[in-house]
């Protein structure tokens, strides 16, 4: 059973990870308004939306999200690369 719940904890923690890698890419400000020159603008009538799901599956502030990211990479042991 140890091995069960250690393993719903690692994918819980890769689920959080994933989520954080991609959230800027998923609420990306200004991207309905196109591109001019290779940069993303912003209409001055739009606004920028606050987040929708902060601290419903990860924690709601960005230093809450900074220490469990940050936790998490320091109890990771980095692998070797080779090439």
């Amino acid at each position: 059973m140890n091995k069960m719940r250690s393993l719903t904890g690692a994918a819980a923690r890769l689920v959080l990870v994933v989520a954080i890698l991609l959230l800027p890419h998923i609420l990306r400000v200004g991207s309905a308004g196109g591109t001019e020159g290779g940069k993303e603008k912003m209409e001055a009538s739009q606004s920028v939306r606050q987040p929708a799901v902060a601290g419903a599956f990860y924690p709601g502030t960005e230093n809450e999200l900074r220490k469990v990211v940050s936790d998490m990479l320091a109890g990771v042991e980095a692998a070797p690369i080779n090439g």
